[in-house]
Formats: C-alpha cells, sequence, structure tokens
C-alpha cells in the first residue's frame, strides 16, 4: 500500500481495481482460501514487502516458501518465472549480482524438482480421499470437481475431456471474460509510456500459465494466476521506475471498473459470477435463513 501513496491516488485506485486484490479477487471465498496456490500468494506479497523495503530477509523467506510450494501444487511451479521477473525489476543494491544468480538458480531447482516429482506421482487411486478433509471442514463439494478430481484419472484423459468441454463458442466466451477481468491492466498499459511494451508483457505473462489450461478445467483459477501476477509485476515496476505514465488514468473510469468488478467477477471454471457484494449478500442470507 506504500508504494501505491507514493503515486497519483487515482492511479492507486486502478491498481486496487485490478482483480488480484481481496475485494475484487474472485478465488477470495472459503474454497479459495484451502486451496494450495495460497502459498505461493503469501510468497508473492513477502518478495514484495521485501522488495519494497529494500530488506533481503523477506525476499530469502520468499523464494524459500515459494520452493516448498511446488511441493504442495505443482500449478505454483508456474510461478517461477515472475519470481524471476520480479528479482530482475527490482535489481539494486539490496541484493549483489551472485545473490541473484543463486535465488534465481534456486527456484529453477526447485521448480525443476516439484515436476520432476509430480511426474512420479502422477495419479490417486480415489480423488476423495484428497477431498475428505476439507469436506468434512465445510468446505463446497465444488472444490472437489477441478484439479482434485484429476488426481484419479490420466491427463491424456483429462485433456479429452477438456477438448469436448471446449467447443468454439465456450473457448469464445472464456476470452471475453478474461478481456473483461483484465480491462484495468490493459487501461494502465494503454496509458504507460511504452504501451506496446507493456501489453506485451501483459500477453507474455499470460502465456507461462498456458499449460495450466490443458491439465484441468479450473480456467478461472489460472486466470487468477495471470491477475495476482501480472499486479506484482505493475507494482515492482512502478516502484523501481520501469512503468511511467504520459497520461493520468481518469477516476471516473477507475471507479467504474472498481464497481463492476465489486459486482461481477470470473467464475471459478468458465463464464461470470457474482462479485464480492454479491457472494457477501448471498451469505448473509443463507445465515439469516438457515
Amino acid at each position: 500500500m506504500k508504494v501505491l501513496k507514493e503515486h497519483d491516488p487515482v492511479l492507486s485506485l486502478f491498481i486496487l481495481a485490478t482483480p488480484a486484490f481481496f475485494v475484487l479477487f474472485w478465488p477470495a471465498d472459503p474454497s479459495g482460501s484451502l486451496r494450495k496456490e495460497i502459498i505461493s500468494f503469501v510468497a508473492l506479497t513477502t518478495l514484495l514487502y521485501g522488495i519494497h523495503r529494500q530488506k533481503l530477509a523477506p525476499q530469502l523467506i520468499a523464494v524459500a516458501v515459494q520452493g516448498v510450494a511446488g511441493f504442495a501444487s505443482e500449478a505454483t511451479v508456474f510461478f517461477a518465472p515472475v519470481f524471476i521477473a520480479l528479482l530482475l525489476l527490482s535489481r539494486d543494491r539490496t541484493r549483489s549480482r551472485r545473490l541473484d544468480i543463486a535465488l534465481i538458480s534456486i527456484i529453477i531447482l526447485s521448480a525443476a524438482a516439484a515436476l520432476a516429482h509430480s511426474a512420479l506421482n502422477t495419479q490417486v487411486a480415489d480423488h476423495r480421499d484428497v477431498c475428505r478433509p476439507l469436506l468434512e471442514r465445510g468446505v463446497g463439494e465444488n472444490i472437489c470437481s477441478g484439479a482434485i478430481r484429476i488426481l484419479e484419472s490420466s491427463l491424456q484423459l483429462e485433456r479429452s475431456r477438456i477438448a469436448g468441454l471446449s467447443s468454439e463458442r465456450a473457448l469464445t466466451a472464456f476470452f471475453l471474460v478474461y478481456l473483461f477481468a483484465f480491462l484495468p491492466f490493459l487501461y494502465i498499459a494503454a496509458l504507460s509510456e511504452n504501451p506496446r511494451r507493456w501489453l506485451a508483457g501483459i500477453v507474455v505473462s499470460g502465456i507461462v500459465f498456458a499449460p495450466l489450461y490443458v491439465v484441468a478445467l479450473d480456467w478461472g483459477r489460472w486466470m487468477s494466476f495471470h491477475a495476482i501476477s501480472i499486479a506484482c509485476l505493475m507494482l515492482v515496476a512502478i516502484r523501481y521506475g520501469h512503468l511511467r505514465f504520459r497520461q493520468n488514468p481518469s477516476g471516473k473510469v477507475a471507479l467504474v471498473f472498481l464497481g463492476l468488478a465489486l459486482f461481477v467477477t470470473p467464475e471459478h471454471k468458465f463464464g461470470l459470477t457474482g462479485g464480492w457484494v454479491i457472494r457477501l449478500v448471498d451469505n448473509i442470507t443463507k445465515v439469516l435463513i438457515g
């Protein structure tokens, strides 16, 4: 937040209106809080804190936590390029060149080891064994319908299932939802001094997570990986002067984005669903009605 306070308040509003912050972040629900990628999210925020305050200890902790995250969920391995990019964007006197090389090497090696471990342990007899502890704690059954469910099936079978469900209409709808969710990022990029570079950065940072889309149908979940990644990259770029603006963002446009995101957010898999406000009203209603 201190990074934002040092810049134009309207720009701060735009960053906060992006889908990476908790009010708008669609995985920020009871089920989402139990997903293992939360480990990488914690590592990212710890790294951001260390980078902004120019403190080495949080940065080292963040790299260590991310190394563990890959063994908890192989999907988090795809955050490795994001961590490397953040380290490269934030090069200063806090870290020596040798330390940067060591940290990047740790990130790459831990990601490779996690992928190797995943390749050797690809299936479980019954995915419900993985889900049962979560269900016993009151988590909705939908948490078992995506990436957890495929633990008991082969990757080839899941790919066939995805291909069967991914019609041209479904793919078109998904890309429209993606565009809708990323409008604040695209707007910020368009107002930067180098729009092409930042538009390319948004696309490339999304391509990093592309392999996940052929593994499981949690497409909204994978989109959230991209959202938090580009938000972190933009924050660090602003902090170190890599992201400058030729035109001040419009406060009215920022409020429109914020309002839309509060009421409508991407679904965990396909499509759109109610945003934070809708979910809050729904949960309160359920509690009152019983």
